[in-house]
């Protein structure tokens, strides 16, 4: 795998500080009342990790990232505090592909949910539902755009470290429906003269709270804002449990469309010779009572009938 921030890791560190200093509060308050153990997602050089660590003392912290550039910044942070070296473990890979513990108390993905594909987010979802435990949770940021539109470019960080300045700049273009580029540039000064400058590209999909509350809803999950609504941090927990549904099909209106297997592939099924809807569970078990839902909104002839259950 191409690690995109090869050449950019040692500005980037270094640069999120600041940024972290806001950040850090708001995840604090994100996390309160959390247990163990915690990942962190795309967990960089670990400023986020040592909030975490600070935020739910004595948890164990998982802190993954893929970027070996940015890794080693994690492994010599985590390293160097006695504190955080007894209870981070940092994975070298994705977190899709990692190896985490089978119940975990919270997932923090904080300035990364841009690098995961919309299929991706789904199996990000997914995750969340099979592995958070039922009072846990996940804290996640949005970042602008929310659309794919051309971001003009400006300066994002400017700090000196002994003799030398640092500029970030950044800009982004479209590229696609859901999708844009960001270019980054940073530039080294030392006594007032440019000693280096290095362009990076990347690609970023672009999302926002409407369209991520809504994918959750898919999995059952629910989306709350937390902290200063300029930090666009959300909290990510369990929906409330609806109510369990009733369901009938009806062959004799049915017109073969197979929407609702479609929709709902455990609750409906086809007749092999007619087409014709065959109903395979007319008490679909509640993680499916949204499906079914769905299944009903979309048969063209109004042969699926829902009705609430309570169990």
């Amino acid at each position: 795998m191409t690690d995109q921030y090869e050449r950019s890791a040692e500005f980037v560190d270094i640069m999120l500080a600041a940024h972290w200093s806001a950040l850090g509060p708001g995840l604090v308050e994100a996390l309160h009342g959390s247990v163990g153990p915690i990942v962190d997602v795309g967990a960089g050089g670990g400023h986020g990790t040592r909030v975490i660590a600070q935020a739910v003392p004595d948890a164990e912290v998982v802190a993954v990232e893929p970027s070996p550039a940015l890794r080693s910044v994690l492994l010599a942070r985590v390293n160097e505090s006695p504190e955080l070296r007894d209870r981070v473990t940092v994975l070298p890979d994705g977190l899709l592909h990692a190896e985490l513990p089978p119940q975990v108390g919270a997932v923090v993905a904080m300035n990364v949910i841009g690098h995961f594909a919309p299929a991706e987010r789904h199996m990000l979802w997914d995750l969340l539902t099979r592995r958070l435990l039922p009072a846990g949770r996940a804290v996640v940021n949005l970042q602008p755009p929310a659309a794919p539109v051309q971001v003009p470019q400006a300066r994002f960080s400017d700090l000196r470290i002994g003799r030398r300045r640092y500029e970030g700049w950044g800009r982004a273009e479209p590229a696609g429906p859901d999708q844009i580029t960001w270019h980054m540039t940073y530039r080294t000064f030392q006594d007032g003269h440019l000693t280096e400058e290095t362009a990076v590209k990347y690609a970023w999909w672009v999302l926002g709270e409407d369209r991520l509350k809504a994918e959750l809803g898919e999995h059952g999950l629910r989306l709350d804002p937390t902290g200063p609504a300029e930090l666009g941090m959300y909290v990510i927990t369990r929906a409330p449990e609806q109510p369990g549904v009733a369901v009938t099909a009806d062959a004799r209106v049915c017109v073969g469309a197979g929407q609702c297997v479609l929709a709902a592939p455990e609750v409906f099924d086809q007749d092999a010779e007619t087409g014709l809807v065959v109903l395979l569970d007319e008490a679909p078990p509640t993680p499916l009572a949204d499906a079914v839902r769905r299944a009903a909104h979309r048969c063209p002839s109004g042969a699926v009938t829902v009705r609430n259950e309570v169990r």
